[in-house]
């Protein structure tokens, strides 16, 4: 969330010409990078407490769940 809010800021800054825009897009894909980052690395830990939890690990693809169609 707070990722999304700084790069509505830095939106708004370049709207309003406080940002030049080449700065703000750069800063903006920064920013993106990091939201994504941030979001892997969320979903990594919610899987391990999952596995965890269930006692089984996923990591792992099971070849068997989805056979490929012949």
């Amino acid at each position: 969330m707070d990722v999304r809010s700084e790069m509505a800021r830095v939106y708004r800054d370049m709207r309003s010409m406080k940002l030049d825009t080449e700065t703000g897009y750069r800063l903006v894909q920064s920013l993106a990078s990091l939201g994504k980052l941030t979001e892997v690395t969320q979903g990594r830990g919610l899987l391990e407490r999952l596995e965890k939890l269930e006692g089984v690990s996923v990591s792992e693809p099971d070849r068997n769940a989805n056979p490929p169609a012949h």
